[in-house]
Order: structure tokens, then C-alpha cells, then sequence
């Protein structure tokens, strides 16, 4: 009967023996997702960031296209304007001259 009771101490001991070692081997590789985890969110944080700055530039960069293409307009729209007057001045000596 004493033989029974040191065996089934024996085995409580060596599961709880058991559950210990996997216990600890469990929260390693739960400590490792976590410093995995921290490092891709870091990662995440630098594109986001990255991205925000691109963002930034590409509307300055289009900000900057826009008013060059009003400019280019305006320089068109006076230059037709421009040969309209000359093209009347031309015709005005034109008719001047007989």
C-alpha cells in the first residue's frame, strides 16, 4: 500500500516536474512573438510614417504642377491676345497705306 502512495507521489511530482519545463519553454517562445511583434510594429510605424512623408510631397509636387499649368494658360491666353492686336495693327497700316 506504501508503495502505491510513493509511486502516485512520485508521478505528481514528475507531472508537475513536466508541466514546469513546458511552462517555461512556452513563455520563450511567447517572449519571442512578442519581441517579433514589437519589431514589426516599429517597422509598421516607419512605413506609415514614410508614407505620410511621400504624401506630403507628392501634393506639394502636384500643388506645384497646378499652378504652372494656370500659368502656362495665362501666357497662352495673352499671347493670342497679343497677336489679335498685332494682326488689327497690321491691318489698320494696311489700310492706312492705300
Amino acid at each position: 500500500m506504501i508503495l502505491w502512495v510513493f509511486m502516485s507521489l512520485a508521478m505528481v511530482v514528475g507531472m508537475k516536474y513536466y508541466t514546469a519545463l513546458q511552462m517555461r519553454n512556452l513563455e520563450t517562445r511567447l517572449n519571442k512573438v512578442k519581441d517579433g511583434l514589437q519589431e514589426k510594429k516599429q517597422e509598421l510605424n516607419q512605413a506609415m510614417e514614410q508614407q505620410d512623408t511621400v504624401q506630403a510631397d507628392e501634393a506639394a509636387q502636384l500643388e506645384r504642377i497646378r499652378s504652372m499649368k494656370e500659368i502656362i494658360q495665362d501666357i497662352q491666353i495673352r499671347l493670342q491676345g497679343k497677336g489679335d492686336e498685332d494682326e488689327n495693327a497690321m491691318v489698320a497700316d494696311t489700310l492706312s497705306d492705300r
